[in-house]
């Protein structure tokens, strides 16, 4: 599984809490926000990823940051 620093690169932002997956049933190894905005209006996020499930994502995510 990919590292805090490696999801970060690709603009996931850690949580405080571990229990949630928009992509999945059994979320493992913390969760990340995609999206994360906090400003004037308050926090907001796209959506939720476990580790498991950002590390299976991470290249395609990779490529599209970088074209």
């Amino acid at each position: 599984m990919k590292t805090d620093k490696e999801l970060e690169e690709v603009g996931l932002t850690k949580c405080d809490f571990d229990d949630t997956c928009d992509r999945c049933y059994s979320p493992k190894g913390g969760t990340f926000a995609s999206g994360y905005v906090n400003d004037m209006c308050g926090e907001e996020v796209d959506y939720y990823v476990c580790r498991k499930c950002a590390t299976e994502g991470y290249e395609n995510r990779k490529a599209f940051l970088l074209s």
